[in-house]
């Protein structure tokens, strides 16, 4: 069965474990069936890594213990892109929180619609404060 995307948003941001999270679209109504698709690269641990995060290192939780008011969240790789739909730059504690990697396909019930905001599976304190550039692009299907 083929899906028909229609395209939402291509972007590219500067990677920083420091800003958490980047806004990417600003409102995506559910039901729907979104593709996100990205690329870059940037450190993670001792070598460089691109959204599927570094394999060979010791996984993360999903942005530390900062999610664990939500749930015990799954373990990604370091360096790892993670996507977020609902919440706030700011909140670390809300939305759904799922691994990007180059590319995913997640759907949303029909009242699970937000904003979708994207971030890097590192510690801050250990992000180099480099200038990374990662890039998405975001596809949408409706039922």
């Amino acid at each position: 069965m083929s899906v028909e995307w229609k395209e939402l948003a291509r972007a590219g941001f500067r990677v920083t474990a420091a800003d958490r999270w980047t806004m990417i679209v600003d409102y995506i109504p559910g039901p729907a069936r979104l593709k996100i698709e990205a690329w870059g690269m940037w450190p993670s641990g001792v070598s460089p890594c691109g959204p599927d995060g570094d394999t060979t290192a010791d996984p993360l939780p999903a942005v530390a213990s900062e999610l664990a008011a939500v749930s015990p969240p799954p373990s990604y790789p370091a360096g790892a892109l993670l996507g977020k739909i609902g919440g706030s730059t700011a909140g670390r504690a809300e939305g759904k929180v799922f691994a990007i990697g180059r590319c995913c396909v997640i759907d949303l019930a029909e009242n699970g619609g937000g904003p979708l905001f994207v971030a890097v599976n590192a510690d801050a304190k250990t992000f180099p404060d480099e200038r990374y550039t990662a890039h998405v692009i975001v596809s949408c299907a409706r039922p």
